[in-house]
């Protein structure tokens, strides 16, 4: 019987949708990515629930929206304090700071964020 390693049985397992055998590479990625695409899934049943009368386009932006805020939270809160410290989080402005009222005029105040910023802000 011949055994292989999970990393080999990974990279030559095809990844649904992903377009390209590489995107297995990348295993821990590609588990992360399937999981907020559930994420994504399951609160956009939720909001259909309470909301029934959006349509695909709302319930799509609101959610992305949501699990854009999340994996945010996560990042900012848990993994960069993690790998940073607290010092540097501080030293650089990267502490999450909370707050009850949203700053809708934020994207238009801050050009020089990336599109992929922008995008996660509107």
């Amino acid at each position: 019987m011949v055994e292989h390693t999970i990393t080999e049985i990974i990279m030559y397992v095809d990844v649904r949708g992903a377009g390209d055998r590489r995107a297995n590479e990348q295993s821990v990625l590609a588990v992360l990515h399937t999981l907020w695409v559930r994420e994504h899934n399951r609160i956009e049943s939720i909001l259909h629930e309470v909301n029934p009368h959006w349509l695909g386009e709302q319930l799509y932006q609101e959610t992305r929206r949501i699990v854009s805020a999340l994996i945010q939270h996560i990042t900012y809160g848990e993994f960069l304090p993690a790998v940073l410290g607290t010092d540097s989080m501080e030293q650089y402005d990267l502490r999450l700071v909370y707050s009850q009222h949203y700053d809708g005029e934020l994207y238009t105040n801050m050009p020089s964020l990336s599109s992929l910023g922008r995008a996660a802000l509107t």
